[in-house]
């Protein structure tokens, strides 16, 4: 069974990350380019931040909090540290804890499940309800890739030779046919298609059909462009 893969809009909520690890680095920094706000839970200071992570703290674009007994808060940090416009709840949680947690982990996940708090556990798929993609960013254009879990190597190697394969200025190209379409879209002057201009909308039945030469009706012209 595959998954249902999408890119969710982050700007503002705020993201719980509960433990520290070497993977955590580069959630926070996915996060904090996403534009949401990471809130670091662990027991114990970190003995050494990379630069960047020194400068996210310095700037104020990452919150730590040490506790040494957090793990009879966890439903406090879960309801509490949130958005006031959605009652407080954070919007989703980052677990990175040692295997030998395995029941504070379980816990975490299932009082997440009850609050519908989107979850992932580093190293334990049944411990998620999303998983992070391998991504590739080149400004408005982004790339993802997914083995479900089965060879996160095989995907770093897929990912790899898909954007050694992209035009260098895929950034441009994206810019450039937004404004074409936006362009396109004042011309006509007609409502579209609902849900046409959809990322997914390539699997439309329409996307192929044949455009008459000659005799062409609005919607042909429309088509065509």
């Amino acid at each position: 069974m595959t998954n249902l893969l999408t890119s969710n809009t982050t700007a503002g909520e705020i993201h719980l990350l509960i433990g520290y690890s070497a993977v955590s680095n580069t959630r926070i920094t996915s996060i904090i380019e996403s534009g949401a706000n990471p809130i670091l839970i662990t027991d114990s200071q970190p003995q050494s931040f990379p630069p960047n992570m020194t400068q996210y703290v310095t700037n104020n674009r990452l919150e730590v909090v040490v506790d040494e007994d957090f793990s009879t808060k966890i439903l406090h940090y879960l309801s509490t540290l949130g958005r006031p416009e959605v009652d407080h709840i954070v919007d989703r949680v980052f677990v990175s804890l040692l295997n030998s947690r395995l029941p504070l982990k379980q816990e975490i996940y299932q009082r997440c499940c009850k609050l519908r708090i989107p979850v992932n556990t580093t190293d334990s798929p049944d411990l998620c309800t999303f998983t992070m993609l391998s991504t590739y960013t080149s400004g408005d254009f982004q790339l993802g890739v997914t083995t479900n879990g089965k060879g996160c190597k095989l995907a770093l190697r897929i990912k790899r030779e898909l954007v050694n394969s992209l035009p260098r200025d895929i950034d441009v190209i994206c810019k450039q046919v937004g404004q074409l379409r936006r362009q396109i879209q004042l011309e006509d002057k007609s409502e579209s298609e609902h849900g046409e201009h959809e990322d997914d909308a390539i699997n439309n039945h329409k996307f192929n059909t044949f455009v008459p030469e000659f005799n062409k009706t609005q919607e042909d012209l429309k088509l065509q462009r």
